[in-house]
């Protein structure tokens, strides 16, 4: 703003002097009517109202999100069958005894058990006789005297141990004998298999999302602006003169 005083005196300061300068070097001659100078026109504007565009108009989406909520629930995982199981023969190792040789009774004789006993036998027995002897004196004694027995030493077969029949027995021979016996036959069996589930957590839709369009229109305001009406020139103007 002081720039704009500043410069409008200094272009009436240069105008005052350029009138002096055309006043002092062109005086009309002492015969003129009227004179005239060359002065500088200004620029003429003028103020103008304009209608401007504050924000334009525009169109707005607005979006609202869906609404949404967890919900569990079971699912199958795998869904139920029926398959065959085969099963197979059980076996197992069954011993058995069998005869290989029966029983048998058998004989032995045992002789008798003897021995040798010697025995005195007596041959002629024994006894008292009577014997007639003179004493030392030559007295007559009858005496009794002691006749032993006559005996005799013979031998003779004793049995110690009479001889018997001894019977013996011999037990029936048997073996063990192993072999394979069915416990359980094969057999093919029809077995059904349930459904496996699980829970499961998942998104459910409450509300869907929606879109709406807000239309918003623009926006004006009132603008002042200077308009150039003339641009500024030279002009003659009529100057006083002094007789």
């Amino acid at each position: 703003m002081r720039f704009s005083v500043l410069s409008t005196a200094a272009v009436v300061v240069a105008l005052s002097a350029v009138a002096s300068t055309v006043n002092a070097g062109h005086r009309c001659a002492p015969r003129a009517v009227e004179c005239y100078k060359q002065v500088q026109q200004p620029d003429v504007y003028r103020t103008v109202e304009r209608r401007v565009v504050v924000r334009p108009g525009r169109r707005e989406v607005v979006s609202t999100p869906a609404v949404v909520k967890t919900q569990r629930e079971q699912v199958v995982v795998r869904p139920g069958r029926w398959h065959s199981v085969h099963k197979p023969a059980v076996y197992a190792n069954r011993t058995t005894r069998q005869l290989v040789r029966p029983a048998r009774v058998s004989y032995t004789s045992t002789p008798p058990v003897v021995r040798t006993v010697h025995q005195t036998v007596v041959i002629k027995p024994g006894g008292t006789y009577w014997t007639h002897r003179r004493d030392r004196h030559g007295n007559l004694v009858k005496c009794r005297v002691q006749r032993p027995a006559v005996t005799r030493t013979v031998a003779r077969q004793v049995v110690v141990r009479p001889g018997h029949r001894q019977r013996h027995v011999e037990p029936a021979v048997y073996r063990d004998v192993t072999h394979r016996v069915i416990v359980r036959p094969a057999s093919t069996q029809r077995i059904f298999e349930p459904p496996v589930h699980k829970t499961v957590s998942r998104q459910v839709v409450v509300r869907p999302a929606s879109h709406r369009v807000i239309n918003h229109p623009p926006v004006y305001a009132t603008k002042h602006e200077k308009v150039l009406v003339k641009r500024g020139g030279t002009a003659w103007h009529r100057v006083s003169h002094h007789r």
